[in-house]
Formats: C-alpha cells, sequence, structure tokens
C-alpha cells in the first residue's frame, strides 16, 4: 500500500500541470478521461562490452576487450508475469554494471530502481542516455496517464557463468596400468564407458574404465581376437564394434571383449566405414559396399579411383544443420613420408538412397594449401557443427606431436589450425602411442602417456532453459 501511495505522489507532479493546461481549454461541459493503459512495448539493449582470455601457444594468457550487439540476445516481455529477460544468456564475462537500454511504452513515463530496494526508495525517472546497473535485478514501473494505474515489471541480464567458446581440460587419469604395454592403440566412448583397445606382445587387450565422469576405476582384460587385427579399421555404430584383420575377415562386437566374425574373409578387405545401411571398405585399391558383409558392391566414383587413399584411412557420418546426410573418408596416399592427405565425401538427403549417392574427391589443387593433415594416431570427429582432427607428429610436415587441433568448417574440404581451441599444453610434443573419442555428452578423451584427459567445449555443456 505505501508503494502504490509513493508512486501516486511520484506521478502526480506531472500529472497536476498536465491537468491544469487540458482545463483551460476546456468548456464547462467537456469530460475528459485519461487512459489507464501502462506497459512496456520493447526492450533492448546496446552494445556489450565482454572480456576475453586466451592463450597463445606457449601456454601465456592474453586480455582484451570487444564489443557486442546487444540485438543478438533479445529480450522476452512475459507481460503476464511481468518478467523480462534474455533467454538466451549474454557470454562469459560480458560486463552489465554500465549498460544503455531502448525501452518504449505505453503510459505517461517510466521509472527504475532494484528490485531489493526498501519500499520508500526513490525511484529514477529512466532515459535513454542512462548507464544502468543491470548486475542485480531491477524493477522498471510505468505509469498510466490517469494517474493511479502503474505496472511494475522485474527485468533481469542472464550472463554464462563459464566461457562457452573454449575448451578446458582435465587430467581424469594420471597414471593407468595397461598403458604402458600397448604399442598401438584405439578408443571408443560405448554403454557409459571407455573401452581402450591396444596392441601388446600377448595380443590384443582391452583396458575398460567404470564411467564416463571425472574418476573411473580400470579394469585390464584380454581379448580373444588374433593378432593380425588391423585395429585402425575399428569403427563404431549403434553401440556395435567393427573391426578388419589383415586377412580380411570382418568382426563384430557388442563390450569390446567378446567378438563374432561377419562373411566370410575377402583377400585385401579393409573396413573404412560403418552406417545404418551399409559396410564400407577397400579392397584392392577398389571401394566397396556391402549390406550383409557377404556380397560388395562397388562404389560410384566422380574421379579415378587411384586418388583413393590407401592406409591409415578415417571416416565419420554424421547429419548436417540442413538434414542432408554425409559420410567423410580421409586418409594418406601411401606410407612414405611424402604421403599425401586424400578426402573424399558422399552425401545423400532422406529421398535419395544411400547406396546410390556418388563419392566426390576433394581435389588437391594450388588454390588450396589446407588440404586434409596426416598425423600419427590421428583420431577425427564431427564437433560443434564442424569436423575436427588431432593426433601425434604431422606425417606430411615437419612438427611437433600434438601441436594442435584442426578443424574444417566446409565438410572437410579445407582444414586449418583452430587459433581459439587447444588440446592440453601438457601433452604437447608427447611421443608414442595415443588414442581420442568423444562419448555422447561431448566430452572429447585422449589417452596418451599413460594419462587420461577429458574436455568440453564449455557451451555444448550449458543447460538449454
Amino acid at each position: 500500500m505505501r508503494e502504490h501511495n509513493q508512486m501516486k505522489k511520484y506521478i502526480f507532479g506531472l500529472l497536476v500541470l498536465g491537468c491544469a493546461v487540458l482545463s483551460s481549454c476546456m468548456k464547462d461541459d467537456d469530460e475528459v478521461v485519461l487512459s489507464s493503459e501502462c506497459y512496456i512495448v520493447d526492450f533492448s539493449l546496446e552494445s556489450v562490452k565482454r572480456i576475453i582470455h586466451t592463450k597463445a601457444s606457449d601456454g601465456s594468457d592474453s586480455t582484451y576487450t570487444i564489443k557486442i550487439d546487444g540485438s543478438y540476445f533479445p529480450m522476452t516481455i512475459d507481460h503476464r508475469n511481468q518478467i523480462i529477460e534474455n533467454r538466451d544468456s549474454l557470454p562469459y564475462n560480458s560486463i552489465i554494471t554500465n549498460l544503455q537500454a531502448t525501452i518504449s511504452y505505453n503510459g505517461s513515463m517510466l521509472s527504475y530502481r532494484p528490485a531489493d530496494a526498501v519500499e520508500d526508495s526513490l525511484w529514477k525517472a529512466y532515459k535513454t542516455s542512462d548507464s544502468i546497473n543491470f548486475s542485480k535485478p531491477l524493477h522498471f514501473s510505468v505509469a498510466a496517464v490517469d494517474g493511479k494505474t502503474y505496472r511494475v515489471y522485474t527485468v533481469k541480464l542472464n550472463v554464462h557463468q563459464m566461457e562457452g567458446d573454449s575448451l578446458y581440460w582435465n587430467c581424469s587419469d594420471s597414471v593407468v596400468a595397461g598403458l604402458e604395454k600397448m604399442t598401438e592403440m584405439k578408443s571408443v566412448a560405448l554403454n557409459g564407458k571407455l573401452l581402450v583397445l591396444g596392441r601388446t606382445e600377448a595380443g590384443v587387450d582391452l583396458l575398460v574404465r567404470s564411467g564416463l565422469g571425472e574418476s573411473g576405476s580400470w579394469e585390464q582384460l584380454s581379448t580373444a581376437l588374433p593378432a593380425d587385427v588391423d585395429l585402425p579399421t575399428l569403427r563404431m555404430n549403434r553401440n556395435r564394434l567393427y573391426l578388419t584383420s589383415r586377412q580380411g575377415q570382418l568382426y563384430t562386437s557388442e563390450d569390446g571383449l567378446a567378438w563374432e566374425t561377419l562373411g566370410a574373409p575377402q583377400e585385401g578387405l579393409s573396413l573404412v566405414a560403418v552406417t545404418e545401411q551399409f559396410y564400407y571398405a577397400l579392397m584392392n585399391g577398389k571401394l566397396y559396399r556391402s549390406a550383409d558383409a557377404a556380397e560388395w558392391l562397388e562404389e560410384g566414383l566422380d574421379e579415378d579411383y587411384s586418388y583413393l587413399p590407401q592406409c591409415n584411412v578415417l571416416s565419420v557420418d554424421y547429419v548436417q544443420g540442413n538434414g542432408n546426410k554425409r559420410l567423410y573418408m580421409a586418409g594418406a596416399s601411401d606410407e612414405t613420408e611424402t604421403a599425401e592427405g586424400l578426402a573424399w565425401s558422399k552425401m545423400w538427403r532422406s529421398d535419395v538412397v544411400e547406396g546410390d549417392a556418388m563419392w566426390m574427391y576433394f581435389n588437391r589443387s594450388d588454390d588450396n594449401q589446407y588440404y586434409f593433415p596426416l598425423l600419427e594416431d590421428q583420431t577425427l570427429f564431427p564437433y560443434d557443427g564442424r569436423l575436427m582432427t588431432f593426433g601425434g607428429r604431422r606425417i606430411d610436415k615437419e612438427g611437433e606431436s600434438m601441436a594442435c587441433l584442426y578443424v574444417s568448417n566446409d565438410n572437410g574440404i579445407t582444414w586449418k589450425p583452430d587459433m581459439d581451441l587447444h588440446l592440453p599444453f601438457e601433452l604437447k610434443g608427447v611421443e608414442g602411442p595415443l588414442a581420442a573419442t568423444v562419448d555422447a555428452n561431448h566430452y572429447i578423451w585422449i589417452i596418451a602417456n599413460r594419462q587420461v584427459w577429458r574436455g568440453r567445449l564449455n557451451r555444448l555443456g550449458f543447460v538449454q532453459p
């Protein structure tokens, strides 16, 4: 009640002047009805400053300030509950203590004060030039022309509490027994566990981490896989694992421990990819597909098959933002130090049969100096709407092991080192076998140097309102 009386007093002076002018112009029998409408029509932010912290390639810190257009973060007006807020939070480290806001309203005047102010605290009349502190919720009051009606909105700005475009790493497991025996490794996240298949003197061992959280226990197991399995061919689809042996036998497993054969051995068969419909494999220099691992059909190519990669082949299938499905394949032309990175892709829509889609070769040319990089123990995965790859020492150029993350924003045509995202600095230059994978919660796992590192682009972990 006190607040209601205060508001009436606050706008009384303004109304007295207006009524005096009106009465001097009226005849005795004229009647004036003053409007009782009062509401905020639009609320928008001007530019917002944001502090950016980055790290150079040597790990040193750097800080600078940028400006963000506030219109990218629209304010939603809930008239029923009288709440105004930005549902898409401002970026981490946004400065909201001195912002300008453009507000349009229907009423005689607009004023504001902190939402936690005591009842008799004074209201401040709003001006477009005001520098407003939004670090705490505010009350904005719209008074009607009738001098009796007003409406109070609670305005709050939401700001991310974590850096969304940074990739932070934690060493989840500092020393994992059994990794030191492995000379070759591949890893997958399967059924809530982290699996590492590795070649040892005794054969192929399996290390299983009990969970995908910050900590977990490890179990070392021996598989029944033959010694001639080609670990780099390991693929996963619909929670099943697949790989081929050097004798051309295809294997599958639900847990990485018990394996069964699919089809008969095919001389030269090397698994390339597995989708929901087909197995894809290189065989005698050509590319084939099979629906049942028994009958293999040659794939259609838009270029000569001599441009197909012959070793260290990686692949990934994913759905683009427009709904098109895509299968990407890249690898080395040969096993020499002068090998070239060769990349292919096939794409199909929902109304196109996958088997009818033709493979497209991404030609190497002088116009494109950013072709697919060749790395030791390389991994490839879709992440945050683009493709990423990293690994050990670069095969086709000089450089340190684990030097950078390479990204492609054009579905694998060009590849460049990411200037903002980085691998764990502690692993830079580390030699030896490594493996990596991505789990369903967008965490990237790196197994190297007997350690397990876990990282995620922060905004991929934000809870959406």
